[in-house]
């Protein structure tokens, strides 16, 4: 059997910008061969993504009489690499549907994607959820989300308080801390972008 290192040497390098996964044959793999594709998951539909790793399969010197991509319980394909989804792990044998939906989710949503996809273990269909469903905010520290929380009390009352010269004396930190609490429909995350820098975001359901 193939060492991960030795599959990782016949895998040809990818260099695109798209997201992307290699996929092989599972049976050559079972005969020590890598016999295997690049498939970008940019501007294709699942359909033809399907159709692509049928033809994969069907093309294998080591095909087996089913070459059906819909017959999961054959595992008849293997997710052996991935590029462009971060540092999201991606299961060897995941179903073609939910990656070719976790692109998409991640080419629209970025970061934010797959960080709830690797920290809070969301499905495909979850992301979808959570990214539509609710009103998401993005701020570059913990103090604007806390000056946001601010000027939203104090339009809710209305002017009744001039809050001008008085957030000097504030603890955002403890602000957001405690508006999170008492509020089951706000959530925060914390994401590092690519460039180092974190990133807050605020989730409102609706």
């Amino acid at each position: 059997m193939l060492t991960q290192e030795e599959i990782e040497q016949n895998i040809p390098e990818y260099s695109g910008d798209c997201l992307a996964v290699f996929i092989a044959c599972l049976n050559a793999l079972n005969n020590n061969v890598v016999y295997g594709t690049w498939i970008e998951l940019y501007s294709i539909h699942l359909l033809e993504f399907e159709q692509e790793v049928k033809e994969l399969l069907y093309s294998s010197p080591f095909k087996t009489e089913s070459t059906d991509v819909f017959d999961y319980g054959i595992n008849n394909y293997a997710i052996l690499k991935h590029k462009n989804f971060g540092d999201l792990n991606i299961c060897r044998y995941e179903g073609l549907k939910e990656v070719y939906k976790l692109a998409n989710i991640i080419k629209y949503h970025g970061n934010i994607a797959i960080h709830l996809a690797k920290e809070r273990g969301y499905t495909a269909d979850q992301l979808e959820y959570k990214l539509e469903s609710s009103r998401v905010d993005h701020f570059s520290s913990l103090e604007l989300v806390g000056r946001e929380i601010l000027d939203s009390i104090a339009k809710n009352l209305q002017g009744q308080l001039n809050f001008y010269g008085v957030d000097q004396y504030f603890n955002f930190e403890k602000l957001v801390e405690d508006y999170i609490e008492d509020h089951d429909n706000i959530s925060i995350e914390i994401v590092k972008e690519d460039n180092g820098t974190l990133r807050y975001y605020v989730f409102e359901e609706t």
